[in-house]
């Protein structure tokens, strides 16, 4: 009876979690087509056809996953009695502000959650590594292999043309995450090979976040008290992470066998687009989890295969890559997007000049000085007569965000999650709160509410960011 009482909750489970799924669907398109984002349109009403019917692909590619992973993990670690373990797929949550996590249950199951924003990162990031593997591609300027040269490996980031026109593609798909909370990302054109080389990659780091959570129920780190729908939360350790992420990269040593090292390329990858996805759309990470650099660095250091491969000749370059794109705080120069916008590997179908203009403007908005902001807020308010909003910005900057936001009008339960340091919350979260519920913006233009809004984002955002290293 026990039994079928548990298969019966995991039956319901499973029709909540899609249910919850076509809602995530939805809510996504609508901000997809609030954007102007079309091709992203296009794509969420194909998996929306397919997830009314079930067969949403990117939860049946979990699945498969899944199954891989506890094939593999069968030889070193069994799962515990009565223990099952089931996966989802998790849209654009602004309560939940997950990548990736494991809810227990009271009843034994365990279902891990992996987001879309992090799997689109993961692709993306596979693609730019596809695009630089091709010799023939290559030499279609600006994009080349990263790894050519010493003389190339050598040069500052911002300086290698390569590199520029990587960090531009990631820093596209991380401002539309930043802001707009969907993963519109521009469209790599590669050769059939280098496609399917891609959709490897991405099976391979799934596997790689999946297997990290199941090391974590299978090495039997502990879980946190019921709440009251029955849940169970886990706060693993920094040292727990690191067991988790070793017992991931032993199981994608058996699950992947080749001389491409496509194991080690789909952790690196996965990792990689965690510290790409925590620095776009984090103000606060969770303070559980060591600094996802140190995991990469731990890992590579543990690559004696893939470092003799000569793989990490383009590895080291791609992490850099990485590290200049999720620097919002430093904007991009207008001929980086330029660029993208000339490059005969990026598809323009459904992006035009337009659009690149408002991502670049958006992008901009972080390299606004705050005397700067001030000019422009006088002007806007002289000469459109938009809200005078320069005092609680003032504030804002000078890190007085609690009086600034209550000049504003916001409740002040934001400032309450602003100044818990134990409160892990995203960007997008707070640019909403900011540009819905300050009372001073009501009814100002939706640029402007949107300016205002980033300006005190970004402001918070670097406040916090010096607090915590100072901290450490």
């Amino acid at each position: 009876m026990a039994g079928d009482a548990s298969e019966s909750m995991a039956k319901a489970r499973r029709r909540v979690l899609a249910s919850d799924r076509v809602g995530q669907l939805r809510e996504t398109r609508r901000r997809a087509e609030k954007l102007g984002a079309h091709s992203l349109v296009q794509e969420v009403d194909e998996l929306l056809r397919l997830a009314v019917k079930g067969e949403d692909p990117l939860a049946l590619a979990l699945e498969h996953i899944l199954r891989a992973v506890l094939d593999a993990a069968a030889e070193t670690a069994r799962c515990p009695d009565g223990v099952s373990i089931e996966v989802g797929t998790l849209g654009y949550d602004l309560k939940s502000a997950l990548l990736a996590k494991t809810l227990p249950f009271d009843d034994g199951s365990r279902l891990i959650l992996v987001s879309d924003a992090l799997g689109s990162m993961c692709d993306m990031l596979a693609r730019i590594w596809a695009l630089n593997l091709s010799p023939r591609q290559s030499r279609v300027a600006p994009f080349g292999y990263l790894g050519l040269t010493a003389e190339r490996r050598a040069r500052e980031p911002w300086q290698d043309p390569t590199i520029q026109s990587s960090v531009a593609l990631l820093r596209w798909h991380g401002l539309h995450q930043r802001y707009h909370s969907v993963p519109a990302k521009l469209r790599v054109l590669l050769e059939e090979r280098y496609r399917r080389l891609v959709d490897r990659f991405n099976l391979v780091s799934g596997a790689f976040i999946v297997a990290h959570e199941v090391g974590h129920i299978l090495l039997g780190h502990p879980l946190g008290p019921s709440d009251a729908a029955g849940t169970r939360s886990v706060r693993f350790g920094p040292e727990m992470e690191h067991e988790a992420d070793d017992f991931a990269m032993a199981v994608l040593d058996r699950m992947v066998r080749d001389t491409m090292q496509a194991g080690r390329t789909g952790a690196l990858i996965a990792l990689l687009a965690l510290e790409s996805e925590e620095s776009f759309s984090f103000i606060r990470p969770q303070k559980t989890h060591p600094p996802v650099t140190e995991r990469i660095e731990r890992t590579l250091a543990g690559m004696g295969g893939f470092q003799r491969s000569g793989l990490a000749a383009l590895a080291r370059p791609l992490v850099r890559a990485c590290g200049g794109a999720s620097d919002v705080r430093r904007p991009i120069p207008d001929e980086w997007w330029d660029g993208l916008m000339a490059n005969s590997r990026v598809s323009k179908e459904t992006h035009g000049p337009s659009h690149f203009e408002i991502i670049s403007f958006k992008d901009g908005l972080a390299g606004v000085k705050p005397d700067r902001w001030m000019e422009l807020i006088g002007d806007s308010v002289a000469k459109k007569g938009q809200p005078d909003v320069r005092q609680g910005l003032r504030a804002i900057f000078a890190g007085q965000v609690r009086s600034g936001l209550a000049q504003w009008g916001v409740p002040p339960a934001v400032a309450d999650a602003v100044d818990d340091p134990e409160r892990s919350f995203t960007a997008y979260w707070l640019l909403t709160r900011i540009q819905e519920e300050a009372t001073v913006l009501a009814g100002a233009e939706t640029t402007y509410r949107f300016a205002v809004s980033a300006a005190a984002v970004n402001a918070i955002d670097l406040h916090i960011r010096q607090e915590r290293q100072e901290r450490q």
